[in-house]
């Protein structure tokens, strides 16, 4: 009784002797048991006190508006300290990458050395409505590589989620935030299933491929295996080892042959932890996305796949092999307006004298066998005329063009769009290349699988104001028999995105795929940044 009346005395002093302005809290006045729990909250929900916890202006007003909206009853703490609804908000805040929201983002600096246990209550609610804001509305900066300012989610959305408590597991609640895209959907459940079974491992390794060290290389590989939770320690036989190594490489989009090559050393040396940040990254490029139309292709570059989706219904799925690391594929948006069949190469200067030249000299039939015609400027010019010894690869001075045929590079059907990349996506004649699970091959432009079908799906579905193409895609294989050069025009030029996302979901399965230009590693380092 002393002692309370004791702490209320000095409260009442030391805010008597503060009266020309802001002073921090006496930390005996939320001590004091005969203050009731509403008025320390009121406290705390001072403009200066939630500045001095590290809050801006526009979020301090939310957090007023919104406990002032609830007459300031706490969901989190009681009289003394949190409260169980508090240490299961604390658990989920702590496992935010399970819903793909990096754990650094759900933190709050705070300035003050100390945190109270009434605080607290002001804290957990800010966290879980800056999660639900980012989940429905994304975190990323992607042109600046940063995060976008915190906001707080509508304070009608976190009292709708508060109400469902009652019947839903508050898990089951927050997964279902973010946008309805089924692609989304799929990833976001299966990105969770993954951190409840496998877990987030931090553990990074040194595996090296089979090639360079046979021994250490499966040693590693089994020491991943049981990190990463695909492998019990107490199983130690190569059979186990093997089966292990296959799975894994299933759920990496790698050739399951329980080989360590040079991709799955790759996939085995990052942690399961850095894993759940790239699905997090991809979520939040599904999450911003503008809507796709009704119709459009989509290559994805790391999962060298190429999407046909007419009238929201996926009509085709083709392999695509990408630029080489060196010469990567360009992220891109643009429309195919014409399709080609046997088209002309017109050869880069670039591959011209870096690629094309030394072949020439070393063999003066290069060019003819290959099907090339030089010119400079608009006049042909007959190779056996030049002194190819003289002419240099910075300086190369003439136009190389390849005629049409099946030897073309860019084989026998070419689909064309603008853009400032000058790629495009087209036919090879290399087509073994197809069969290789990492398929980064090219200069830049995407090589397509069976483009002949791609070409007839999309002439079928061309018309403009309900008039259909003239050449439809029943003529394709008549107008390749002719094997001559033919542009044919689309009167519904079809949107083409270039992007690029790591990771994959759908009903069956979650695959990780090799970042193989690591484009990822700006966003995941401000994603691990503590």
């Amino acid at each position: 009784m002393f002692r309370s009346l004791f702490s209320c005395l000095v409260f009442a002093v030391l805010f008597a002797s503060c009266s020309d302005g802001y002073h921090p809290v006496a930390i005996d006045f939320f001590e004091n048991d005969s203050i009731p729990l509403r008025e320390k909250l009121q406290k705390v929900l001072e403009p200066e006190h939630l500045k001095e916890m590290g809050f801006n202006e526009d979020q301090s007003n939310w957090l007023i508006s919104y406990y002032e909206n609830h007459d300031y009853k706490p969901h989190w703490v009681n009289d003394s300290m949190i409260a169980k609804d508090g240490l299961l908000m604390r658990h989920l805040l702590k496992r935010s990458l399970w819903f793909g929201i990096p754990e650094n983002r759900t933190k709050l600096v705070s300035t003050k050395k100390r945190t109270l246990w009434v605080e607290e209550e002001v804290l957990l609610t800010a966290r879980f409505s800056s999660m639900i804001a980012d989940l429905n509305h994304g975190f990323m900066d992607f042109e600046h590589q940063q995060y976008r300012p915190r906001s707080f989610e509508a304070i009608e959305k976190i009292d709708s989620i508060f109400g469902m408590r009652d019947t839903l597991d508050l898990d089951k609640i927050v997964l279902n935030q973010g946008i309805k895209d089924s692609n989304y959907r799929f990833l976001a459940n299966r990105l969770y299933s993954y951190c409840l079974t496998k877990g987030l491992d931090q553990m990074e390794f040194t595996v090296p491929s089979q090639k360079e060290d046979s021994l250490k290389s499966r040693l590693l590989a089994k020491k991943s295996l049981i990190s990463k939770k695909y492998l019990l320690e107490t199983d130690s036989t190569e059979d186990a080892l093997g089966s292990a190594l296959k799975e894994f490489q299933k759920d990496n989009g790698l050739k399951q042959d329980g080989v360590v090559g040079e991709f799955t050393a790759r996939a085995l040396n990052e942690s399961s932890y850095k894993k759940g940040l790239r699905a997090a990254l991809t979520l939040e490029k599904i999450r911003c996305h503008d809507k796709f139309p009704e119709k459009f292709v989509r290559i994805n570059i790391p999962e060298y796949l190429l999407r046909l989706v007419i009238k929201d219904t996926l009509r085709q799925i083709h392999h695509v092999i990408v630029g080489k690391p060196e010469n990567n594929t360009p992220e891109l948006r643009s429309r195919i307006h014409d399709i080609v069949l046997y088209p002309f190469w017109n050869v880069p200067y670039s591959i011209a004298g870096k690629e094309v030249l030394p072949s020439v000299k070393a063999n003066s039939n290069y060019l003819q066998r290959n099907h090339y015609k030089i010119y400079r400027g608009d006049n042909e010019v007959n190779p056996s005329s030049v002194n190819w010894k003289h002419v240099k690869e910075n300086t190369f001075p003439y136009k190389l063009v390849q005629q049409p045929g099946p030897h073309n590079s860019l084989g026998i059907v070419k689909f064309e769009f603008y853009s400032n990349y000058s790629v495009y996506l087209h036919d090879t004649p290399t087509k073994h290349l197809f069969n290789r699970d990492i398929r980064a091959f090219s200069h830049g432009c995407m090589r397509c699988q069976y483009p002949d079908s791609l070409a007839k799906t999309i002439l079928t579905n061309d018309s403009l104001r309900e008039k259909a193409n003239p050449i439809t895609g029943f003529m394709i294989d008549s107008l390749l028999q002719i094997t001559e050069n033919l542009k044919i025009k689309l009167l519904d030029p079809v949107p083409v995105y270039v992007e690029y996302q790591t990771v994959f979901a759908d009903r069956e399965q979650l695959i990780f795929y090799t970042d193989i230009y690591y484009r990822d590693e700006p966003y995941l380092k401000v994603m691990m940044n503590e």
